[in-house]
């Protein structure tokens, strides 16, 4: 069971049966999401320094994503020759306002 980092509610992480065995999914939640960060270089609490072998972990119901969306920015990937670069795009809020119009992929067209 992990809590929401802003308003505690306690979320059930998702499980399933597999050939009579029974498995937790350790990254799935029901009504929410789980964030990693492997620390951040200028952290004066948490940069471990080797980001790849230990990270915080923290989790977030859907109901504080809508209400904490204008503060949550959506990135993606963009290729720049070989190396990957992360690109902030647009909040939560905008996010959900162009799926809700049907633009699934961001460029104002939909999917088809």
């Amino acid at each position: 069971m992990k809590k929401c980092i802003v308003c505690e509610k306690e979320l059930e992480e998702e499980d399933y049966d597999i050939g009579g065995k029974h498995l937790l999914c350790w990254n799935t939640l029901y009504d929410g999401i789980i964030l990693k960060s492997c620390g951040n270089y200028g952290s004066v609490e948490y940069d471990p320094m080797d980001g790849v072998s230990e990270y915080l972990e923290l989790a977030l119901c859907d109901k504080c994503l809508v209400v904490k969306g204008h503060l949550i920015q959506r990135c993606q990937e963009v290729k720049k020759k070989k190396d990957a670069v992360y690109k902030c795009v647009e909040n939560f809020v905008e996010y959900k306002e162009r799926i809700a119009k049907g633009d699934y992929i961001g460029r104002g067209k939909k999917k088809t």
